[in-house]
């Protein structure tokens, strides 16, 4: 219970290293404690949370589903409606658009507030009415500042978005006060970038510039690919405001150069965590075939750990018992036989 506490603090007030260190912690320790499928469920949905924040979309809707299975064949209604909202948050992000509404809702039908994500994909829809008043709705009736912290950078796109920049101002420098109080890289990451798109839309680049670069350098630093990247593109505005057309250019190629890779290595993720025909052979785990496709990568053991968000010790676990299912020897001969059997 202190470790899901702590993890759900982490990623609320933007400590994402912090919650990834967590999330490996716990994931080891529920990977020991199969029967607790409380802990599990949860367990699971932090992990995809984290994937998610490293631009590991599919991977991130891969734990997500689990972790909804767990949770509704156990009843648990709470975990279930959080699982069904990162499973919202993945599948937006891949493009899923009907999908990542249905899963919102179902996670609304649970008791999980949806606003954040669904206010995000109504954006992408272009409803910007709608947007607005999703989130406006959202912080009307929230109090908790941390929780307010996760529904202030959209409601500042919204805002812009529906031509209300003195509403984004506000919006913006209270997400920036809210960061004082917890100076995490997360919260300090997203404030200056809000603070550099109210900046923009007032006439103000050079102010908008200087907020966005120093935005990406703590994106970059904490691994959020995908949030990095769209700092490049509001930057590659910034510049081309300021006339620096050159720097325009070279930002808004970067920034795209990011979203193309990212969307080209999640579109070549495999569907489903067993082989082509749904069956894991030799007795496999769901998570055991999930390490093998990645053994056969080439990946040692620690890069999987970092994929993965597991502890180096629980893959090794995994590996070992890979071998032991497979008869193999080797980790090439674990590899020949993924291969063989359609799992790479």
């Amino acid at each position: 219970i202190v470790a899901c506490s702590v993890v759900d603090g982490c990623q609320q007030i933007g400590a994402f290293d912090r919650a990834a260190e967590w999330t490996a912690a716990l994931s080891a320790w529920c990977d020991e404690q199969p029967e607790l499928a409380q802990f599990s469920a949860e367990c699971l949905v932090h992990r995809a949370e984290v994937l998610l924040r490293r631009g590991r979309w599919h991977d991130s809707l891969v734990e997500a589903g689990a972790a909804a299975r767990s949770a509704e064949m156990s009843g648990l209604l709470v975990p279930a409606a959080a699982a069904a909202y990162r499973q919202g948050e993945a599948l937006r992000l891949l493009g899923r658009t009907d999908k990542a509404e249905d899963a919102y809702r179902r996670a609304q039908r649970g008791g999980y507030d949806p606003a954040a994500g669904l206010a995000r994909l109504q954006l992408d829809q272009r409803r910007v009415s709608a947007a607005s008043a999703t989130v406006r709705r959202a912080l009307a009736v929230e109090d908790d500042p941390v929780r307010r912290a996760e529904l202030l950078p959209v409601a500042v796109e919204a805002m812009l978005a529906a031509d209300e920049p003195v509403d984004a101002a506000t919006a913006a420098s209270e997400l920036g006060e809210i960061a004082v109080r917890w100076p995490t890289a997360g919260l300090r990451a997203v404030a200056l970038q809000v603070r550099g798109a109210v900046a923009l839309a007032a006439g103000d680049p050079a102010t908008a510039a200087t907020s966005v670069r120093d935005a990406w350098q703590l994106w970059t630093a904490q691994q959020a690919t995908y949030e990095a990247a769209l700092a490049r593109l509001l930057l590659a505005r910034a510049c081309a405001a300021l006339g620096d057309d050159e720097a325009a250019a070279a930002e808004e190629s970067a920034g795209q150069a990011a979203l193309a890779l990212l969307r080209t290595s999640e579109a070549e993720q495999p569907q489903t965590a067993a082989s082509p025909s749904g069956v894991r052979p030799m007795g496999l785990s769901a998570r055991e075939v999930q390490v093998l496709r990645l053994i056969s990568t080439g990946l040692t053991n620690r890069a999987i750990a970092e994929r993965l968000v597991l502890s180096e010790r629980t893959v090794d676990r995994h590996v070992s018992n890979i071998l032991g299912k497979l008869g193999a020897a080797t980790r090439t001969a674990a590899t020949a036989f993924a291969f063989e059997h359609g799992l790479t």
